[in-house]
């Protein structure tokens, strides 16, 4: 395991991790037996550190945003599907973040291993939090999860039909 995640931390770029992003954030499970916290396995920690980092390099702490809320905003609605830019197959520097964001959201509801990726997401936007563009790319993730929920929660069926 150890030579894998070193492996894919030396050659793997951002966007090859972001092809394989679910079946990496699904084997995160498998680190529940470390003697480790959850967020400091080696496959949690890379994945937490090259989600952070790719936005760090976009605006350093302290450092005022690169560009306004709505590029986040259109980086994830590429998250969501949506393409942007066809021709770009380079992720956005939101993009390995948000990603990484709802599929350890969709993981914490898993009855086994639920905790486990709950204390992952909660690692993620901590250090989210500890940079500019980090924190603005919380404020746009918590709107998403309040779209989610007030989605969830629709009824299914239009009135009057």
């Amino acid at each position: 395991r150890e030579y894998a995640v070193l492996a894919l931390q030396r050659r793997a770029t951002h966007a090859q991790l972001l092809a394989y992003l679910l079946p990496l954030v699904q084997a995160i499970k498998h680190e529940r037996h470390l003697p480790v916290l959850p967020a400091e396995a080696p496959l949690a920690k890379l994945l937490l550190e090259r989600a952070v980092s790719s936005i760090s390099r976009a605006a350093p702490v302290g450092a005022p945003p690169a560009a306004p809320a709505p590029l986040c905003l259109a980086e994830s609605s590429v998250a969501l599907g949506h393409s942007t830019s066809p021709s770009s197959s380079a992720p956005s520097s939101c993009e390995l973040a948000v990603f990484l964001h709802w599929y350890l959201r969709v993981e914490d509801c898993d009855p086994r291993h639920g905790l486990h990726y709950c204390a992952v997401h909660e690692a993620l936007r901590g250090r989210l939090g500890s940079c500019a563009a980090g924190v603005e790319l919380l404020a746009t993730l918590d709107r998403q999860e309040e779209l989610m929920a007030g989605l969830s929660s629709a009824p299914t069926h239009p009135k009057g039909s």
